[in-house]
């Protein structure tokens, strides 16, 4: 068996750099990608209580409208987070 002193300095292959930044990048990307849902839910929240408002007034057009328009804002990053980068 060889000695191990000199096991600390090897020089260990390294991903290229190019590669390293690409999965930076992806990371920073995938993050954002949650930041843009949290805000969809929060927009999507206000437009339900918009739309409820509306159908109590005697707009179930104007409702239906809104509710797509929500589930519109929230489907979008889903889909972009399902189908990947």
């Amino acid at each position: 068996m060889p000695p191990l002193r000199n096991f600390a300095r090897l020089r260990w292959p390294q991903p290229p750099e190019r590669l390293m930044n690409r999965l930076e990048q992806s990371r920073r990307e995938w993050e954002m990608d949650y930041l843009y849902l949290g805000a969809a839910i929060l927009a999507s929240f206000h437009a339900l209580t918009y739309g409820l408002w509306e159908r109590r007034q005697g707009n179930p057009a104007g409702a239906r409208f809104v509710y797509a328009l929500a589930a519109l804002c929230v489907l979008l990053p889903v889909y972009k987070i399902m189908s990947g980068p």
